[in-house]
């Protein structure tokens, strides 16, 4: 005759104790990114498109709602760097697209202190060249930044911390195109 398994009240009370990592948090360590692709990229680039998004309450935006958005969003979280990395594909191999800093100097999130987690803004950007359709880049940017600022009330500013007009989202749009063709017209050049 076998025996039933234990229900829950017979559990051992010191297993109680054992904290569990918020699901998001699990989510993010199970896809980790590795940093060397990113670090390349953000330390080569020619340019960097900046967007930050600041939070429009004192109390900032708190960790799981952040997490749990930009994991929505295709972030991934890089455990050697402390930051989130948005690429072209899930492909080990991909192209970086964008970058998420926390405003807070050194502008890293703990990962493992999610729960506790408040900054009053993060930071977006855009190395180019990076990704090979920048276009898409910006735009996949620009449209994770507006996720915040639907969602947990932040505000865009660019990267003199100046809010972002229509105007102004649309000089960076022209920017990331002018670089393409620039690029495109170089790379033709040199073939």
């Amino acid at each position: 005759e076998t025996q039933a398994p234990p229900h829950a009240a017979e559990v051992d009370p010191r297993q109680q104790d054992v904290v569990t990592d918020h699901p998001a948090v699990e989510r993010a360590k199970r896809n980790p990114v590795h940093a060397e692709r990113a670090r390349d990229a953000l330390s080569d680039a020619e340019e960097v498109i900046v967007i930050s998004v600041l939070s429009r309450d004192e109390g900032g935006f708190h960790g799981p709602d952040l997490l749990n958005l930009m994991l929505a969003c295709g972030l991934r979280y890089c455990h050697e760097m402390g930051v989130f990395h948005r690429f072209e594909t899930e492909s080990d191999d991909s192209a970086l697209q964008f970058t998420m800093v926390n405003v807070l100097k050194p502008g890293v999130f703990d990962l493992d202190g999610m729960d506790d987690f408040v900054t009053p803004g993060v930071t977006f950007l855009m190395p180019l060249p990076s990704a090979h359709d920048s276009a898409a880049a910006f735009e996949a940017m620009f449209e994770t930044a507006m996720v915040l600022v639907r969602n947990l009330g932040g505000e865009l500013k660019d990267e003199n911390r100046s809010v972002m007009t229509a105007q102004t989202v649309e000089f960076a749009r022209q920017r990331v195109q002018e670089f393409e063709r620039r690029h495109r017209l170089h790379r033709y050049q040199a073939n």
